[in-house]
């Protein structure tokens, strides 16, 4: 269960990389 949670909010940070820096489309 807590792994789930660090899987979401691992993805939400790299979501919120690619919104910053559009011209970042890394992994």
């Amino acid at each position: 269960m807590v792994t789930l949670v660090i899987y979401i909010i691992y993805i939400g940070e790299i979501r919120l990389i690619e919104l910053q820096n559009p011209m970042r489309l890394a992994i």
